[in-house]
């Protein structure tokens, strides 16, 4: 995992033929911003990140949503969410946020936790042989 001054968090890891990066922003949200053939190991992940970003239309916040790896209907994110818990008959609302990423070897994982109700939910990507990218929850 790589600390970019101003950015927030990047973790990566790399197979024979393929890298894998997410972003954490200072928000605590995590999103993929690069799946494909081996990066240079030199490679400027900022540089990486801000090229995925898409320009804004006219009429969206001057900050777009953006979805990431675990969505939720907040901050103007308007799609399904990932996690839907339920106390009874009522809905929990949540505010999952990243509280750890990492990455070792050909694994990463990132650890999304909820305050209230504490939950915790670890989203596992890795790269089997054969370069096979894998992920559970």
């Amino acid at each position: 995992m790589t600390r970019m001054e101003g950015t927030g968090e990047y973790a990566r890891i790399d197979g024979e033929a393929i890298s894998l990066v997410v972003a954490c922003d200072d928000a605590g949200g995590a999103d993929l911003i690069y799946c494909g053939p081996t990066l240079e190991a030199d490679a400027d992940l900022a540089a990486l990140a801000k090229s995925q970003r898409y320009s804004r239309h006219e009429n969206q916040p001057d900050i777009p949503p953006r979805a990431g790896l675990l969505p939720e209907r907040k901050y103007g994110y308007a799609g399904h969410s990932a996690v839907a818990l339920r106390l009874g008959a009522g809905r929990v609302h949540t505010d999952f946020r990243v509280t750890a990423l990492a990455a070792k070897g050909r694994r990463l994982t990132i650890t999304y936790e909820n305050a209230e109700p504490a939950v915790r939910v670890t989203l596992t990507w890795e790269i089997a042989s054969g370069d096979v990218l894998a992920s559970h929850v």
